[in-house]
C-alpha cells in the first residue's frame, strides 16, 4: 500500500505517461494535476516510488515513467475504488473483480446493436486497442479488430518488439490457451506485462471478461501496450462483456455465427 500522496502521484505519473509517452517531470505534474503540492515534494516522491520499484528513469532523462509494477498498482486501485474491497485485499493476485460502475457508455452505443465486426471496431476504436472476441461454445470462433491501432502505438514502431504478438495472433492455438486463463476465473483479467515462456509479450497488456451466458461461452479482450488507458479499457471491457451476456441466446447466435 502506498501512502495516499504517492498513490496521487504515481496516478498522475500514469495519467501522464498514457497521454505523451515520453518521461515525465516532476514539474509537469505540478502544473497539470497537483496544484497545491511544490515540483520538489512530488520528485521526492517519485524517487520513493523508483526506489520501490513502480517507476523508472529511462536513459539519462530527469523524466520518470511507471514500471509494470506501477501499472499494476495503478490498476489494483481502479479496481477497488469502483467496488469498495477492504484494503486486505489489495495484495490479492489476478485476476481482480470485475469493475461494476461504467463510465464513458456513449462512446459504445454501436456495440448495443452487437454485429462482430461493427461492435469489434467499435470497441477498437473507442479504446485506441485491438478487440479479440473468442467464444468456445457453441462454435468455436475467434475474430478480431484493431490491429493497425495497436501497431499505431509509438512503443511499436520498433517491428521487433510486435512480431511475437503477430506470431501469436497467427497461431489459434496459443491464443486460444492465453484467452482460456480467463474462464478459469470467471472474473475480471488484467495482464500487465503479459507473460509467456520467453518473456516476449512483456511489452503487451490484456484486458479481458468472461462472457457467459447458456450455451454461449467466450471472453471478450482487449490487447494493448502496458502503456494503455487502463480506465478507458477496463470501462469498455465490462460495458461489452454484459451486452453480450444479457443478449438472448438466439439473438447471440445469429449474430456471432449468421444463423
Amino acid at each position: 500500500m502506498l501512502s495516499e500522496r504517492r498513490q496521487k502521484v504515481l496516478n498522475a505519473l500514469v495519467d501522464e505517461y498514457v497521454i505523451t509517452a515520453s518521461p515525465v517531470g516532476s514539474r509537469t505534474l505540478a502544473q497539470r494535476y497537483l496544484t497545491g503540492v511544490s515540483a520538489a515534494t512530488i520528485r521526492n516522491e517519485l524517487s520513493r516510488l523508483e526506489t520501490e520499484g513502480y517507476a523508472a528513469s529511462p536513459h539519462t532523462s530527469a523524466g520518470r515513467v511507471p514500471t509494470n509494477g506501477g501499472y499494476r498498482l495503478f490498476v489494483n486501485a481502479i479496481l477497488l475504488q469502483n467496488i469498495g474491497l477492504t484494503s486486505a485485499m489489495t495484495a490479492a493476485v489476478e485476476p481482480l473483480p470485475r469493475r461494476l460502475g461504467m463510465v464513458g457508455a456513449e462512446d459504445l452505443h454501436p456495440l448495443d446493436g452487437f454485429d462482430t465486426e461493427e461492435s469489434l471496431k467499435a470497441l477498437s476504436d473507442s479504446t485506441g486497442q485491438m478487440a479479440v472476441l473468442w467464444i468456445r461454445y457453441p462454435e468455436r470462433i475467434i475474430r478480431r479488430q484493431g490491429l493497425s491501432q495497436l501497431l499505431s502505438q509509438p512503443e511499436f514502431r520498433d517491428a521487433a518488439t510486435v512480431i511475437p504478438l503477430l506470431r501469436l495472433l497467427e497461431t489459434p492455438a496459443a491464443l486460444t490457451l492465453l484467452l482460456e486463463d480467463c474462464l478459469r476465473t470467471n472474473n475480471f483479467v488484467v495482464q500487465i506485462g503479459i507473460e509467456d515462456d520467453n518473456n516476449r509479450l512483456s511489452a503487451f497488456s490484456l484486458v479481458a471478461e468472461r462472457i457467459h451466458r447458456e450455451p454461449l461461452d467466450g471472453v471478450i479482450a482487449l490487447f494493448g501496450p502496458t502503456r494503455m488507458d487502463y480506465r478507458r479499457a477496463i470501462d469498455a471491457i465490462g460495458m461489452a462483456a454484459e451486452i453480450i451476456s444479457q443478449r438472448g441466446v438466439q439473438e447471440a447466435r445469429r449474430d456471432l455465427f449468421g444463423n
